[in-house]
């Protein structure tokens, strides 16, 4: 069994400042990849924010069909900030002028790549396999996540920094890389 920290606010709300290693999945992608992501027995911590609101009892619901034990919930607010931290971003344009080596991990799932990424040093896991398939990604690189917006991006880079990886979100995701690419041409 273990114990996850779930912060349920914004992508762009987490990437600013978050306590260690909790991960970010607002509620309705916690309700979609947690069984995925997780493990029975799993027992989770909700962050909030005081003006968000939460479904609380869908949550529980769910967690106890799956196994699962929900914890307490409270707002970030609730915290002093000493000790938050913050999560990498990167722009597009920024990415895709890279020299060192590094990995772009793309998190969407086969059916929605549409738009390719750039294929330099890419590996393609879906975010619902992301943590059964973590020993695949090379140790020792900074890992850039990207998906189709850059929520569940952040979603990956939260859950590679617990894992004590080196976690930067592209923001925007493919669509502001694919804006970028045109134009350099």
């Amino acid at each position: 069994m273990a114990t996850h920290i779930i912060d349920l606010r914004s992508a762009q709300n987490f990437r600013a400042s978050h306590l260690p290693e909790s991960i970010n999945l607002n509620e309705n992608n916690f309700l979609k990849y947690a069984k995925a992501l997780f493990n029975e027995g799993d027992y989770f911590t909700f962050i909030t924010s005081e003006s968000l609101e939460v479904d609380f009892t869908r949550i529980q619901n769910q967690l106890k069909e799956w196994k699962m034990e929900m914890g307490e919930s409270r707002p970030i607010e609730s915290f002093t900030d000493t000790g938050f931290e913050s999560l990498q971003v990167i722009s597009a344009q920024d990415f895709l002028a890279l020299t060192d080596d590094y990995l772009l991990l793309d998190v969407r799932t086969s059916e929605e790549i549409t738009r390719p990424a750039p294929e330099k040093n890419l590996v393609h896991i879906p975010l619902a396999e992301l943590n059964k398939e973590l020993a695949q990604l090379e140790q020792g690189k900074p890992i850039y996540t990207l998906c189709g917006s850059g929520t569940r991006a952040t979603v990956a880079a939260s859950i590679l920094k617990k894992a004590g990886m080196e976690a930067i979100v592209i923001d925007g995701g493919i669509a502001a890389v694919n804006e970028a690419l045109s134009r350099k041409d």
